[in-house]
């Protein structure tokens, strides 16, 4: 596994409050950071889906270091966090096209299966 660290930082962005209490939006959720020192990656894991992980940072696609990250990741959020899905916006295998859409997509988990 790739040498990282891990910050992980709980977090709450919520809306106007009316009279009754409630918010017009609630987002809470584990903001996680990955510094693998010359590169640092965000992550979040939502409260109200917390088997669901997003990966954010500076993945490219084709760059074998991104997709050597990704995978390190990856193990950490299903691993340690509980994670059974992971998405990101980029794809750093090269094997899907640039998203430009601003959509996420799932990460293949298949290559954890084979180690």
């Amino acid at each position: 596994m790739a040498d990282f660290e891990v910050t992980k930082e709980y977090r709450e962005d919520l809306g106007e409050q009316d009279a009754e209490g409630n918010y017009d939006y609630e987002y809470r959720y584990w903001d996680i950071t990955f510094d693998f020192s010359d590169r640092k990656y965000t992550g979040r894991i939502y409260t109200d889906t917390p088997d669901e992980a997003s990966i954010r940072g500076p993945l490219r696609a084709a760059d074998e270091k991104s997709g050597r990250d990704l995978q390190a990741m990856v193990r950490y959020l299903v691993e340690i966090e509980g994670a059974n899905k992971v998405v990101t916006i980029e794809d750093p295998s090269g094997k899907l096209p640039m998203n430009r859409t601003g959509g996420y997509r799932p990460v293949d988990l298949g290559f954890l299966e084979h180690d």
